[in-house]
């Protein structure tokens, strides 16, 4: 296996199966989205994973004279983890932050688990990251609601910024 050149459609969608493969999830509960919005219908399950695209910035000490042949860029990705528990009062959130399997603070420490440090893999066992998976910043803990057919079904969020710097095929 080899580090290979890679397309940014290649790195989220490789990012979002391992993030399911590690958590055991189905691929409508890890998925790549343009924004981590609350989602109009809610996947199966109790939990569920977004991952989206950040800023990125390209690496110019590292551009060659045909910047075609290496173009390196250093992106954000960031990994949504939501949740709909609620087991508190309705003026208390403790359980959803603290529950030890389904709460936020748990929801983060999955991702962080599943996505820390790791060494990304395309499908044919090809790695494609410049450095380890690296995180980088985390959310303040949300809350709301979606309201698929005025159901108004609460939901909470967290999110997870890491660092991904790879280098683009552009062939």
């Amino acid at each position: 296996m080899a580090r290979v050149n890679v397309n940014q459609i290649e790195v989220l969608e490789a990012i979002a199966e391992h993030l399911a493969q590690e958590l055991g999830l189905d691929p409508r509960q890890a998925y790549v989205t343009l924004s981590p919005e609350n989602p109009a219908i809610p996947p199966g399950g109790d939990s569920w994973y977004a991952v989206s695209p950040g800023e990125g910035r390209f690496d110019t000490e590292l551009a060659t004279a045909d910047v075609r042949e290496q173009l390196n860029e250093d992106t954000v990705v960031s990994i949504t983890g939501y949740t709909r528990l609620f087991l508190d009062d309705a003026d208390r959130d403790a359980q959803l932050l603290l529950e030890e399997t389904r709460g936020l603070l748990a929801v983060k420490k999955s991702i962080l688990d599943a996505m820390a440090g790791a060494d990304v893999k395309l499908d044919d066992g090809d790695t494609f990251l410049r450095e380890l998976m690296t995180p980088q910043f985390a959310s303040a803990p949300q809350k709301g609601t979606i309201d698929p057919d005025d159901l108004c079904l609460p939901i909470a969020w967290i999110s997870v910024d890491f660092s991904c710097s790879f280098d683009w095929d552009l062939d």
